[in-house]
């Protein structure tokens, strides 16, 4: 057991680096020259399963998300973004996702930063419309999902994942746009197994 505790300090520490390593990654390969950063969050519904050789175990029926988008062009964005579990029975948020993500808005392009009136120095028209796009995303995973009962084993699980959804986009006001997304993510290598649907609403805003 106290190696097992050891082993997942260890990988908890290597995907805190791993995040650190991919926003570095982000900041290099955006062409700065056009870029759009924005960051939100967002929240909802989402069922995780948990399962290694001593246990399988849920953790639902919430969850919630924060990322950060860099806008390469008018229909491509990329990012990090980091998904949770929740549960409040027991209390617990055991199960986490971080990793980069590809965005492409197929039919429109995708949401910008609205002046006010005042700011303005040329004549400007603005066209509000949902702006549907499809997303892929890779990362770690990591999850400890304690047991109901005193005693039970949790489910521990260590790995990368791959994730794909797809959602709506529609500015509200200036800065500030709302978002509603379905997706999935799965682990495909490392210890034990964890799948992750969602569907989560929020908001995001210009920086």
């Amino acid at each position: 057991k106290f190696n097992s505790l050891i082993g997942v300090r260890r990988h908890a520490t290597m995907l805190k680096l791993h995040s650190l390593f991919c926003i570095l990654i982000i900041c290099l390969l955006v062409d700065t020259s056009y870029a759009v950063i924005r960051f939100g969050a967002l929240a909802g519904f989402a069922n995780a399963s948990a399962a290694n050789s001593e246990a399988s175990l849920a953790e639902g029926p919430f969850g919630g998300s924060a990322f950060i988008d860099y806008s390469i062009d008018d229909r491509r964005s990329v990012g990090v973004e980091h998904l949770r579990s929740a549960s409040l029975s027991p209390l617990s948020t055991a199960c986490s996702f971080t990793g980069l993500f590809s965005k492409w808005y197929p039919y429109t392009p995708q949401p910008q930063y609205a002046a006010a009136d005042k700011d303005l120095t040329i004549s400007t028209i603005t066209i509000r419309d949902l702006s549907p796009y499809v997303a892929v995303g890779l990362g770690f995973s990591q999850t400890n999902i304690p047991g109901k009962y005193k005693g039970d084993k949790p489910a521990n699980t260590v790995g990368l994942y791959a994730a794909l959804k797809g959602g709506f986009e529609y500015p509200v006001w200036r800065n500030w746009g709302a978002r509603m997304e379905y997706g999935a993510a799965f682990s495909f290598a490392g210890t034990g197994t964890v799948s992750f649907p969602y569907m989560m609403v929020g908001f995001y805003t210009f920086f």
